[in-house]
């Protein structure tokens, strides 16, 4: 690999701040400024919430609206009996697969998975959550702080009729709010953090007190109602002051700004009377509104250009749309239809078995609506698409909206299976036995484009429904900047790029120096379709051609350079599944073995002139870094592994090919 494909190892702050203020329009570097300084006085001069006299009830017709207990399928209770002993037991589950040991009364700045506790007293402003000591991850701290773990205890205590989940649920807030005071630590940094513990508390406010007004527990709405009282003052004025204050806004308004309102409008149409802290209800729903125009494109897709946080927006904004209709409030037909199309997008593009998003995932998830951790994405496309096959998040927040208002899709048809999403840049090939998934997109989403990858072109395969060529996913965002940045970049994609091209380069961890074009897409047969990509070195061009009576594809790559100057070989990656075994039949040619015998064979054209296996050793699982990047992907957050990897090296203004076909 060569060296100049990490473009960033251990890079200085100075560096990075210099960069991402560049990045800033001259409006949002004044803001930033403001922002900066009103919180060195906030932090001196903080509202007395105490002092606050207001009733906290929330009001009658509230959201959430809590479904009846008999409702609940089976398989619901069964979830809900074995994570609420787990996490009882002290264990709970990050990130789908990482499992923490616990403490009963939890070190809320601790990284569990480093073993590493943060905890001060220190304000928000002096800490850097950028880099953290010995190794640890602020998500490993915000991801606790976000109360999932005790959405699910309320859960369990409602449905199974279990005063003591609920118990624990409401002492571990209690906790937090004594070991996080406003203002300090590492959970009041960001304000999209505190919008998700908003949301969160809704839930667990109005499943503790549904459980309390079951009479089998014995007569507890009174102990209950005082308890929840109090743990409402703690938490409500605090977080609606600071999310509301501290919202995000010009460059980093993305999914976090879509957080921090769709907290602010789940807390006010609970507890109207929070207006005092934020602003009328009117006014929030407005700017969320607009910002779910700005992030969905017209088509469906998120702007950012990155599945995982395609669902986690559309999560947000459901709940939303959830709040305001239980207030009373109707949306605009504009961003309902607006849902209307993310949700069909996430239909198409999405697997319903052994996912891998594209661009960053952080395998964030809003509540735990889904049945088992592990297959959240699965769970949602089955709801979105058919919610009987998806009970668990239908009992919890009912019918989806309708896939689309006319009927018919958000894409375009281009012919043999394929459906072009134009404004997102993404195509997808739904054909028997097989799904292709083509990114054909721009970078990234405002001047940053921030989880936006090097994955123009990339080229991603399942063949019946398991995955063969994959895309590398993400790692981690701050543990291992070297892994990050390899995972980012053109050389851990399948896509044609330059041999050590490294443009649009790298400035930080959620920062690009520049942005490249949109590709450009069209059909050139019923049976093909072609990408290019206007990069300043050139032009890159990839044509994908099905074959239906050989049950294969053909893959055809070209970079037409725009000086003769250029030497770098034309490159291709082709990176397989952990779980795929390469036998090689030949030297150009190889058997890619999945489980129950489902074979792929792979052909490499006689152009290009160097063909490269990797095999790894041995099945590689890793929590830290690995110190060689070969081969390196991650089926989830911070977790990486090692897959199989075809690289293929040929001169320029030459069509390479690869052909695919299924035994």
């Amino acid at each position: 690999m060569p060296k100049n494909c990490i473009l960033l190892v251990d890079m200085p702050d100075f560096r990075w701040y210099k960069d991402r203020f560049k990045a800033m329009s001259r409006e949002e570097r004044k803001e930033r400024v403001r922002q900066f300084f009103r919180r060195w006085k906030d932090w001196w001069t903080l509202p007395d919430f105490r002092q606050h006299s207001m009733s906290m009830e929330p009001r009658e017709r509230a959201f959430p609206e809590i479904p009846p207990r008999e409702e609940a399928p089976e398989e619901l209770k069964s979830a809900l009996r074995f994570d609420s002993d787990r996490i009882l037991a002290g264990s709970t589950t990050v990130f789908k697969q990482i499992s923490l040991k616990v403490k009963r009364h939890p070190s809320w700045q601790k990284d569990y998975l480093a073993g590493v506790d943060l905890e001060t007293l220190k304000s928000s402003t002096h800490l850097n959550h950028r880099k953290l000591p010995a190794g640890a991850d602020v998500k490993l701290i915000w991801e606790l702080s976000r109360w999932g773990h005790l959405v699910r205890l309320a859960q369990e205590a409602y449905i199974l009729n279990d005063r003591w989940s609920m118990k624990i649920a409401i002492r571990q807030v209690y906790h937090w709010t004594r070991h996080n005071s406003l203002m300090n630590g590492y959970n009041w940094i960001s304000a999209l953090e505190g919008g998700l513990r908003l949301i969160n508390y809704c839930w667990i406010d109005a499943l503790t007190l549904a459980t309390a007004a079951n009479k089998r527990l014995g007569d507890i709405s009174e102990e209950v109602a005082a308890s929840l009282s109090k743990l409402r003052r703690h938490v409500l004025p605090a977080h609606v002051w600071f999310v509301w204050r501290y919202k995000s806004f010009g460059s980093s308004a993305n999914n976090h700004l879509l957080g921090e309102l769709a907290g602010l409008i789940c807390a006010l149409s609970r507890w109207p009377q929070l207006e005092k802290w934020a602003a009328p209800l009117e006014e929030i729903q407005s700017l969320w509104e607009k910002e779910v125009l700005r992030q969905f494109a017209s088509d469906g897709g998120n702007c950012e250009q990155a599945l995982n946080y395609h669902l986690f927006s559309f999560e947000l904004c459901w709940q939303s749309y959830l709040a305001l209709k239980q207030a009373g409030r109707s949306v605009s037909p504009e961003v309902y239809e607006r849902l209307q199309r993310a949700a069909d997008f996430f239909v198409i593009v999405q697997t319903r078995k052994e996912p891998w998003d594209y661009g960053d995932s952080d395998d964030a998830y809003v509540t735990p609506f889904w049945e088992r951790e592990n297959e959240i994405a699965e769970e949602w496309v089955k709801w979105m698409e058919s919610p009987e096959n998806s009970t668990c998040i239908k009992f919890w927040l009912g019918e989806p909206p309708p896939i689309a208002a006319d009927g018919k899709p958000s894409c375009k048809e281009i012919g043999n299976g394929w459906l072009y999403f134009e404004e997102t840049g993404i195509a997808a090939c739904w054909q028997k036995i097989w799904l292709a998934r083509w990114d054909l997109s721009p970078l990234g989403y405002l001047e940053t484009a921030a989880h936006g990858h090097l994955d123009a072109l990339h080229f991603s395969l399942w063949y019946k429904e398991m995955a063969f060529i994959i895309d590398p996913g993400t790692g981690a965002y701050y543990g291992d900047l070297r892994a990050r940045e390899y995972l980012a970049s053109w050389q851990a994609h399948n896509g044609p790029h330059l041999l050590g091209y490294n443009y649009p380069e790298r400035r930080g961890p959620f920062l690009w120096g520049q942005t490249h074009e949109k590709p450009v897409f069209q059909k050139e047969t019923d049976l093909c379709v072609k990408g290019s990509l206007q990069l300043p070195a050139g032009t890159v061009s990839r044509q994908t051609t099905m074959v239906p009576e050989k049950n294969a594809w053909q893959i055809e790559d070209f970079f037409e350079p725009l000086a003769n100057t250029i030497d770098a070989p034309l490159a291709v990656c082709w990176q397989f599944a952990p779980e795929c075994r390469v036998e090689k039949l030949g030297e150009r040619s190889f058997k890619l073995i999945r489980s129950e015998g489902v074979v792929l064979l792979f052909t490499v054209g006689e152009s290009w002139k160097e063909v490269n296996l990797f095999i790894p050793k041995k099945y590689e699982h890793f929590h830290s870094s690995p110190e060689e990047l070969h081969g390196l992907c991650s089926p989830s957050f911070r977790t990486l592994q090692r897959g199989p990897r075809i690289e293929l090296l040929g001169d320029l203004n030459l069509k390479h090919s690869v052909y695919i076909q299924g035994e």
